[in-house]
């Protein structure tokens, strides 16, 4: 015997009913025996749930176990505890380690501690460092305790050398570092030395990160700092709340190294174009124009660049000293380009030229001045004036400085220092 509503097989109770041989469906059976005939079209069909109800508890179990396989795979491939899920909603604001605090690294610091970061710092010099500590900062006495308390950690130091020691060192980052510890460099090293610290971070179940970045101090503190990074990509996603503060566009370059290799082509064209910027500057020096007036139409054309704008603003406010960056700054990552350079086979003479101004103005004294100054520099090499400070105090109608043009005597150099 079926149903009269979905046609189901049924067993005739006598006066008791009709009753399904799925309990389940007694009610519905039931119901649909008491409805009049033109209603019980409406469950002619049984509804999907019941046609699958053999497999519902299969399914649920699918579904509880894709749940856990899914958040188990987020933590095999970002096992650093705390930290933002890659594509993640929020995160917490766990403490970010800091090594490093120079005019950049202070400006960087400066912008986690706005937005509410707890950050630890460390510095060769702890003075250099105290202005951060008076904001709010935590020191660490070790590079060792900034491992041991971190799991994010950030530097910024100085040089290739800096970076060999501090990663690589006894007692460095990846000695005292954690499993699942990341790590950031913001440093211009070499690119081969990038991809070793990340070998080494590998066997210490960590992530190296190197993320180089163009903008300078002035960049950092408007949080507009371009970076380039190299290494694993869901590393990079799970720290960009960390750098976003001051970087305001993140770009992954490839595998560890390359943010590096990216970094030495900006700083080969920031040479040639802060050589070309002093040049002209020495240039217009030489034909007497108004330099307020020819500044104004050099930076409105194709001759601008942020170089020209950046020399000019500098030699106008008499400013080429203590800005952070400075010319000896400048050398060393020159050096690396060089190296770059011979690696590849690949040499380029215009960038050889404009590095020997940086060279030659270091030779005399200008090692800490602000590469603006290579406009004095390239003055007094080329004799547009004897004056060590050809653009100071200079003339608003023609350009002429207060010290005369005819003057002949040499100039002294280490009265600058």
């Amino acid at each position: 015997m079926r149903c009269p509503a979905c046609h189901t097989g049924v067993r005739d109770r006598g006066p008791t009913g009709l009753r399904s041989r799925r309990r389940r469906n007694r009610t519905r059976h039931s119901a649909a025996v008491d409805q009049p005939a033109g209603r019980r079209f409406r469950l002619a069909s049984p509804p999907f749930w019941d046609r699958i109800s053999p497999h519902r508890t299969w399914l649920r179990l699918a579904v509880r176990h894709a749940h856990v396989a899914a958040r188990s795979w987020v933590r095999l491939r970002l096992p650093a505890k705390g930290l933002r899920r890659v594509g993640g909603r929020s995160h917490g604001m766990k403490t970010v380690g800091f090594v490093g605090t120079g005019a950049m690294g202070s400006a960087m610091v400066h912008r986690l501690l706005e937005l509410g970061y707890p950050v630890v710092v460390h510095n060769r010099t702890k003075a250099n460092a105290q202005a951060l500590i008076s904001s709010g900062a935590c020191w660490a006495g070790s590079v060792a305790e900034v491992a041991q308390q971190c799991s994010v950690i950030v530097g910024c130091l100085r040089d290739t050398a800096a970076v060999e020691e501090v990663y690589l060192g006894p007692r460095g980052l990846l000695d005292s570092a954690r499993p699942g510890t990341i790590m950031i460099e913001h440093a211009t090293f070499a690119p081969e030395l990038a991809r070793r610290i990340s070998r080494a971070a590998d066997r210490r179940e960590c992530h190296f990160l190197d993320i180089p970045v163009t903008g300078g101090p002035t960049g950092a503190r408007e949080g507009t700092l371009a970076g380039m990074a190299g290494g694993n990509l869901a590393a990079i996603e799970a720290i960009r709340h960390v750098v976003e503060p001051y970087i305001g566009a993140l770009l992954r370059i490839g595998e560890s190294g390359r943010g590096l290799e990216l970094k030495l082509v900006n700083q080969l064209l920031v040479t040639t174009h802060m050589a070309a910027a002093a040049e002209a500057n020495a240039l217009l020096r030489r034909l007497g124009l108004p330099l307020d007036t020819s500044f104004e139409v050099l930076t409105h054309g194709w001759a601008n660049s942020t170089m020209l704008a950046r020399s000019m603003a500098q030699l106008s406010s008499d400013t080429v000293e203590g800005t952070g960056v400075t010319i000896e700054g400048m050398r060393e990552v020159q050096a690396v380009i060089e190296s770059m350079l011979e690696s590849t086979e690949f040499p380029l003479p215009v960038f050889q030229s404009a590095r020997g101004y940086f060279e030659t103005a270091a030779d005399v004294g200008r090692g800490q001045s602000d590469p603006a100054a290579l406009a004095d520099h390239v003055c007094q090499m080329r004799r547009c004036t004897d004056d060590p400070h050809p653009f100071h105090g200079r003339s608003e109608s023609n350009g002429t400085p207060e010290t005369s043009r005819d003057q002949t005597t040499p100039s002294d150099h280490s009265s600058q220092q």
